[in-house]
């Protein structure tokens, strides 16, 4: 609780009661500003991931065809994090990360994610660019970490082999602000 007041000796009764009344008071006042602090948190906690989901549904209605592809993989990928022992705050960050994976898309222009047959070359080189645009979308949210790097290199193969010819390196997401 902490000390509130200094009571000096010879201590009078009524100095002593009403300093301990101001010191209830104070503490319940604590207690009231700690329960809206935690509702706060929480009502930003929902509106941040309510966001997330919905620029994954952005993503998705973008391509009808994959239409809950981003919630899916996000699901998938947490449950691989926590068989592999991640514990539960880096799994939710897996699933966050996996569920904005494909936000690139949105600068794909919507021909080549509806086309149905196979891509000309400069589409897919197109296609394979929706990783860097993604990353630069989100390379300005910090309260996520990895989320820039996860998106940025999701469709690098397991040999580390990269899709993309340049390479930034971990913790050094800074897709698309070359010049």
């Amino acid at each position: 609780m902490g000390a509130y007041d200094i009571i000096g000796k010879p201590v009078v009764k009524e100095v002593l009661l009403s300093r301990v009344e101001k010191a209830l008071e104070l503490l319940e006042y604590r207690r009231d500003l700690q329960k809206k602090l935690d509702e706060k948190i929480r009502q930003m906690e929902t509106a941040y991931i309510q966001t997330m989901a919905a620029l994954a549904n952005t993503i998705d209605a973008k391509a009808p065809d994959t239409n809950g592809h981003s919630m899916r993989v996000a699901y998938y990928s947490k449950q691989i994090a926590r068989h592999l022992g991640y514990t539960e705050d880096d799994c939710e960050n897996v699933y966050f990360i996996a569920l904005l994976h494909d936000v690139g898309k949105i600068g794909v222009p919507d021909a080549i994610l509806k086309k149905q047959d196979k891509l000309t070359p400069e589409e897919y080189e197109m296609m394979k660019n929706h990783t860097i645009v993604g990353a630069y979308i989100l390379k300005d949210i910090k309260m996520l970490p990895g989320l820039c790097e996860g998106t940025l290199y999701h469709h690098e193969r397991y040999d580390c082999h990269p899709v993309l010819p340049k390479r930034n390196g971990p913790g050094n997401c800074t897709a698309g602000t070359e010049k």
